[in-house]
């Protein structure tokens, strides 16, 4: 059983994402779980045994992948306190667990049962299945859990995600929150569901964690949008990668480009990946090789690849993003994409920015911070 996963915040549904998973504790063999169909109103109302999602990568007509070094990378450059415990079953849960991973930068648990609920464990209209009996007859019962629980010392806030199943937390959720101390930790619970709302899970998670300091928690519809579920992560005033302990801010750093005798700043965004380039670039300057594409950009390579965080969007001139993960792009006209936001440089028109970048042609810049 993959007993939960630490990885770096890309989240694995974006484009030129991938994402490598690191087992938490030792691994324990057992079968992978059989899908769900969902059951009547519920979106995620009940579900077979959890599947650990896929690394996912898009087509595209670009050039090279991202590389799994990639993963490492981040998960040595974002040191996590962050944690999210995921119970998902069709899938409907687990994207937003994992939204939520990348944005604050946490590392990502999945909860797996020894014994896997399958599908015909799951009709919510058969009184007689095990998740119905379980979830409206025998309320005590407490599944048993696959594998070694996460270290608990390691992190100070959780997240729990998981669906409704019959207005109430499934029993695994409360195995998991009795068998871990949550004890001073601050705890946040979001919620997947066809129509009910948190309130029946809240009682029941609260109390198997008595003294954790439980925030206020929401319900989510199947198919919430990353940027919802950022709003919502901001929102809690604790999370984000600019929270992430022992981490610096970059919003009051200032990347500088230099090409020949011109030096242009740009002012940096604050994700993980500009986290990276900033560690990067305190070790020294780096020189990139750039050139031009497409009629609307100036780029070029990394000497390594940094996490990623893709949303699609329309660049602007002097947007500078992350595409694939090691190639830094300087926009001088517009494109959409899937992008890694990293800067901006104010202050040119198109025609002055391909200039001060030396292009059309093929040229070199070097990358450094301003001190």
């Amino acid at each position: 059983m993959k007993l939960g996963v630490v990885r770096e915040s890309g989240m694995a549904q974006r484009n030129f994402n991938r994402r490598q998973f690191v087992r938490l504790g030792a691994m324990v063999a057992a079968s992978m779980a059989f899908g769900m169909t969902a059951c009547s109103s519920v979106q995620e109302s009940v579900g077979s045994a959890s599947s650990v999602a896929g690394n996912t990568s898009s087509e595209v007509a670009r050039s090279e992948g991202q590389s799994e070094a990639s993963a490492s990378t981040a998960q040595e450059a974002v040191a996590s306190r962050t944690l999210v415990v995921c119970w998902s079953q069709t899938g409907n849960t687990r994207p937003l667990a994992e939204y939520v991973a990348d944005i604050t930068g946490a590392d990502f648990y999945e909860i797996e049962a020894v014994e896997p609920y399958l599908p015909e464990d799951l009709n919510y209209d058969d009184p007689s299945t095990r998740a119905t009996v379980e979830q409206q007859q025998t309320l005590d019962v407490r599944p048993a859990i696959a594998g070694e629980l996460p270290n608990m010392d390691n992190y100070d806030t959780v997240f729990i995600a998981h669906p409704i199943w019959w207005g109430k937390a499934p029993r695994i959720v409360l195995t998991f929150l009795e068998s871990v101390d949550l004890s001073g930790k601050t705890v946040v619970e979001f919620v997947t569901s066809g129509s009910s709302g948190i309130e029946g899970a809240e009682g029941e998670t609260h109390a198997a964690a008595p003294n954790a300091n439980w925030l206020e928690g929401k319900r989510f519809d199947a198919g919430t949008s990353r940027e919802t579920m950022e709003e919502w992560v901001q929102s809690l005033g604790l999370a984000g990668p600019k929270l992430v302990q022992g981490q610096e801010t970059t919003e009051s750093k200032v990347l500088l480009i230099s090409s020949g005798d011109i030096r242009l700043e740009a002012t940096l965004e604050d994700n993980v990946a500009t986290a990276e380039l900033v560690a990067l670039l305190q070790e020294g300057s780096i020189e990139v090789s750039l050139h031009e594409y497409g009629g609307f950009e100036m780029i070029g390579g990394l000497p390594q690849s940094l996490p990623t965080a893709d949303e699609q969007m329309s660049t602007s001139t002097g947007d500078i993003v992350l595409y694939q993960g090691k190639q830094i792009s300087f926009f001088y006209a517009s494109n959409s994409w899937s992008y890694t936001r990293l800067g901006h440089i104010d202050g040119y028109d198109s025609a002055a920015l391909l200039e001060a970048l030396g292009g059309p042609h093929d040229s070199t810049v070097e990358l450094s911070l301003k001190e």
